[in-house]
């Protein structure tokens, strides 16, 4: 069993195209998913997580945050991130039903926690339950550790070939699940 990993620059659609795949085994993964947050004028004001567990959501990253933790223009709340993001993969390993962790995204704002950081690399380098990531597009040591990681398959996502790697993606979540007990139709 291999993880599949989504890279791509920033508005490639690949939390868009997590939210869209996984919607028919919502009751098999776990884990979050990481939301732009847009301001009235349409610009990109900062990150939110959900947790997929409960729906629950906190601010992760803003621009209007005072934070002595930085990623660029945002600073960034460590505490949502524990509570939303670490945790939350956390649960779904744990959690015997949950047979896809869904990781989005592993990038230079959750790099900034130690605990994140290590709980990836955790979850990439076991193969009792698959991983389902979006990692930016970015050459920093801690990505590109992620990135060349055995038993990682790593696709760029762009916009021209979008449809082809949403077929790739569910084609692998079908096999994947189907793979780890129970038949999925």
């Amino acid at each position: 069993m291999e993880h599949f990993l989504l890279s791509g620059t920033t508005g490639a659609g690949k939390t868009t195209l997590i939210r869209e795949v996984i919607l028919p085994y919502q009751n098999l993964v776990g884990g979050f998913v990481t939301l732009e947050k847009r301001g009235e004028d349409g610009r990109r004001q900062g990150f939110e997580m959900l947790r997929l567990a409960d729906g629950k959501r906190g601010v992760l990253a803003s621009k209007e945050l005072s934070s002595p933790v930085k990623a660029g223009k945002y600073g960034i709340n460590l505490d949502v991130l524990e509570e939303f993001g670490v945790k939350a993969v956390e649960e779904a390993r744990r959690n015997p039903a949950i047979r896809l962790i869904i990781i989005d995204e592993i990038g230079v704002i959750e790099a900034q926690s130690a605990n994140f950081r290590k709980l990836a690399v955790e979850c990439l380098g076991d193969f009792s339950k698959s991983v389902l990531a979006a990692i930016c597009a970015n050459s920093r040591p801690f990505i590109r550790q992620i990135e060349e990681m055995p038993g990682v398959h790593l696709v760029t996502l762009k916009r021209a070939g979008y449809d082809k790697v949403k077929a790739d993606l569910r084609a692998w979540l079908k096999e994947t699940l189907s793979n780890s007990g129970e038949a999925i139709s």
